[in-house]
């Protein structure tokens, strides 16, 4: 399977047979979950027919298909299928981009550069819009881009929440600490009196 459409066709033709997907399902019931209809899934099977990234992604959301394993057959095709499915994995995902050109290895290295965000939409706009199987890897990176970023805020205001509780946990310890001392002796307290006699 050396492209889009021949790992497409196997995802469908595996959807009704696998019992960890759907197995049995008719192909009107999954033609309606992907977005389309009996006819056009049956040339989606034989690798006929330009895919609608609609059915992609509901390939991806609906049957968690991994993206990297549709577009560029990198890893197993939906969690768990390398068990069963060796011989259409591809080689495990790499832990990051392969491809980076000379010019965007300074924002890998972490350089503080200025984004031009006209021209990212722009050609965003020109890529979503194209009606291509670009605009669904761009559509999907944005999704699970769009997904870290939410996590990571959400992570950094746990972080926040717990450094704030334990602040006041640090404060409720020295004022329980402090109540709890042992009061000073009465000889203490009698040399303390005669000092400040004095």
């Amino acid at each position: 399977m050396d492209n889009l459409a021949s790992r497409c066709a196997w995802a469908i033709k595996t959807i009704a047979t696998d019992h960890n997907l759907d197995r049995g399902i008719t192909d009107v019931a999954l033609a309606k979950i992907l977005g389309t209809d009996k006819n056009t899934l049956s040339r989606y099977r034989r690798e006929k027919g330009l895919l609608k990234g609609e059915v992609i992604d509901n390939l991806v959301h609906h049957y968690h298909f991994h993206p990297m394993w549709l577009f560029f057959n990198e890893g197993e095709p939906f969690p768990g299928a390398r068990a069963k499915y060796k011989d259409v994995c591809g080689p495990e995902p790499s832990a990051g981009p392969t491809y980076i050109k000379e010019e965007q290895s300074a924002y890998v290295a972490g350089a503080a550069q200025k984004i031009n965000i006209d021209d990212a939409m722009g050609k965003t706009y020109k890529v979503l819009s194209s009606g291509t199987p670009y605009a669904v890897a761009l559509h999907l990176n944005i999704q699970q881009f769009s997904g870290a970023l939410d996590a990571t805020q959400e992570l950094k205001v746990c972080q926040d929440s717990i450094a704030d509780l334990q602040a006041q946990v640090d404060t409720l310890r020295r004022q329980v600490d402090s109540l709890t001392a042992p009061p000073a002796s009465s000889d203490q307290q009698v040399g303390s009196l005669e000092k400040k006699a004095m």
